[in-house]
């Protein structure tokens, strides 16, 4: 049987890669462990490297959750909502997230929560802001002095509902200096946004 010079050509190139490929195949291009490719010396320093990248990992998830739970610890959150403009709540909030602690006791983040506050007065806080916020807070001590000698529970709502007292006494105090004014226009407006009152 004759082959053309073509088809002679073709399987001789098949053979050649065949046997190019058997001769020179090494089982492919070894790939350098972890280690190495990071640039660590050794496979100890990046095994310990790894570690402290988790660490730092769980360091910072503890943290985001210690600011979370003072931003929302009841007295933070009323000062930067009810009493702060948007310029100071932001302001307090960057300082809260810099100086913040992983605490572990309840009695370590209540005295955190004061300094906070603390800040706040001292350096947040416009004259008559102060003056309403130290109203609050010797309100607060007074009623929790109250319910703990009467072994009662002081809690959320209770501060709530002292906010709530406070800015009324305030909103009063000022309708009095005013000649009553001040009062009508902010029951006004209460009554305004109120649908109930709307009959």
């Amino acid at each position: 049987m004759r082959f053309s010079k073509s088809s002679k050509k073709k399987i001789n190139n098949r053979t050649s890669k065949k046997k190019r490929s058997i001769r020179y195949y090494t089982g492919g291009r070894e790939i350098p462990p972890k280690w190495k490719q990071y640039g660590h010396r050794t496979e100890a320093a990046y095994l310990e490297y790894i570690e402290e990248q988790r660490r730092q990992r769980e360091i910072e998830r503890r943290r985001e959750r210690q600011i979370n739970i003072v931003l929302i610890d009841v007295i933070i959150d009323c000062i930067r909502t009810l009493i702060m403009n948007p310029d100071q709540s932001e302001r307090f909030e960057a300082y809260i997230r810099e100086n913040i602690r992983i605490v572990n006791t309840r009695e370590e983040l209540n005295q955190m929560v004061d300094n906070f506050v603390n800040f706040a007065v001292t350096n947040l806080l416009y004259y008559d802001q102060r003056m309403l916020i130290n109203r609050v807070l010797n309100a607060i001590q007074q009623e929790r002095i109250a319910k703990s000698s009467a072994n009662q529970p002081f809690g959320r709502l209770d501060i709530l509902n002292i906010f709530d007292r406070v800015f009324r006494e305030n909103i009063d105090r000022d309708a009095v200096r005013s000649g009553g004014r001040g009062k009508k226009k902010y029951n006004k407006r209460v009554t305004h946004n109120d649908k109930s009152n709307h009959r």
